[in-house]
């Protein structure tokens, strides 16, 4: 839950940057500031002025049985459909 937590927060990071102008690159450096594990940055864009983020990363579960109940790293992921202009 706390990972997920996180790439709430860079999602929204990532709203306010687009909204200001920036490019993909500095997204990518946003995203992954300050992060204990490499986030993956997805932009798609629509023809109907919406974008999708998509943010992904790979942790690796400490706890003793959901390690081996779910694959390990496990890939938390989260997504935010916004509009552009």
């Amino acid at each position: 839950m706390s990972a997920k937590s996180h790439l709430e927060n860079k999602t929204s990071d990532i709203i306010n940057a687009l909204e200001n102008g920036e490019g993909y690159d500095y997204l990518v450096e946003l995203a992954n500031k300050d992060s204990t594990y490499h986030i993956d940055v997805l932009l798609t864009y629509g023809n109907d002025h919406f974008v999708n983020i998509e943010l992904a990363g790979k942790m690796n579960l400490l706890t003793p049985g959901l390690n081996k109940i779910l694959n390990n790293p496990y890939t938390v992921k989260v997504k935010r459909v916004v509009p552009y202009e």
